[in-house]
């Protein structure tokens, strides 16, 4: 094939001519301005000695776009006739004075995704549709993230609902050699329900979670297992410093809600606190629904001792 772009004679296209004469498949270069500089003999089988079909359908325009920094890896190409094949590109650079070259070789059967090539002016997809597709990908992940979120996060509180807590608990037990698992449930809290409405009792509800989050570490995991039961991990956490844990965890878990009263009867008061229960792991369970029955019944056994009673002031 001739060379309508540069003489015969150049020491850097007689080289790329003998790239492409050794390729296997179809292989042609152009130059920056969209001109067919040379093709090889399986291009010239397929699309004829000048490849007018590929050729016309070149322009500066996509060439330039195809050699740019964000250029795609593969291009489904267009023809006049109706057929596409897709091929790979790239950019090689000439000797000093030559513009640089845009090598593409077809692939044959190729296993790249159809949504990664598109057609942009019978050739290729512009750079700024590529640009809007990705952005659009992104978007869609993210909103598929912050629905995950809100699926494992409990509403009220903030806080992990059950299902997120199992998940989350799960991954972080995987990568701890120990932790400590705490079970809390409110004392009080149908009295506050049953004795101001259950406006007051989700208002509870958020400020324990907002109280829990103050007195654990940024590095540990609340989550409210349904109801007024909370479940707390704490990774690293050495037996010798539960206690001090579930010290601050109940003393953030208490409140007292005065109630005036009709006449001359005096103000009630209305006390909540935490039950507690905790398991060590991996001692006292190695799996998390092995903590979380073991921490569930000691909490219920501190619940059945507690002294807690509620008496006018």
């Amino acid at each position: 094939m001739g060379d309508p772009a540069f003489p015969d004679g150049d020491g850097f296209l007689d080289g790329m001519r003998a790239v492409l004469m050794a390729l296997p498949g179809i292989g042609v270069l152009f130059d920056r301005e969209g001109r067919l500089v040379w093709g090889n003999e399986a291009f010239a089988a397929r699309y004829g000695a000048q490849g007018d079909d590929i050729a016309s359908h070149m322009t500066a325009e996509i060439a330039q776009d195809l050699m740019a920094p964000d250029r795609l890896n593969h291009a489904t190409l267009t023809f006049a006739s109706g057929r596409t094949a897709r091929f790979s590109c790239s950019c090689i650079g000439g000797e000093a004075g030559f513009a640089p070259f845009l090598l593409l070789q077809e692939v044959e059967n190729s296993t790249v995704s159809p949504t990664s090539a598109f057609v942009h002016q019978g050739l290729i997809q512009s750079r700024e549709e590529r640009d809007r597709a990705r952005a659009a990908e992104r978007r869609m992940r993210e909103e598929v993230a912050r629905w995950r979120r809100l699926s494992m996060t409990d509403r009220l509180t903030g806080l992990h609902n059950a299902s997120g807590f199992h998940e989350a608990a799960e991954a972080m037990l995987r990568d701890h050699e120990g932790a400590a698992l705490v079970y809390a449930d409110l004392n009080g809290f149908k009295m506050i329900n049953d004795t101001l409405g259950h406006s007051a009792g989700d208002g509870l509800l958020r400020d324990i979670g907002q109280r829990i989050m103050a007195a654990i570490r940024s590095s540990d995991l609340a989550g409210r297992m349904g109801g007024d039961e909370f479940a707390i991990l704490l990774p690293g956490c050495p037996p010798e410093e539960l206690d001090k844990v579930t010290t601050r965890l109940r003393s953030a878990m208490q409140r007292r809600f005065p109630v005036e009263r009709d006449g001359d009867q005096p103000t009630l008061i209305l006390a909540v606190d935490a039950a507690i229960g905790a398991a060590m792991f991996p001692n006292e369970g190695a799996t998390l629904d092995e903590l979380l029955r073991l921490a569930d019944a000691r909490m219920f056994d501190d619940k059945h001792r507690s002294k807690y009673s509620r008496r006018p002031a």
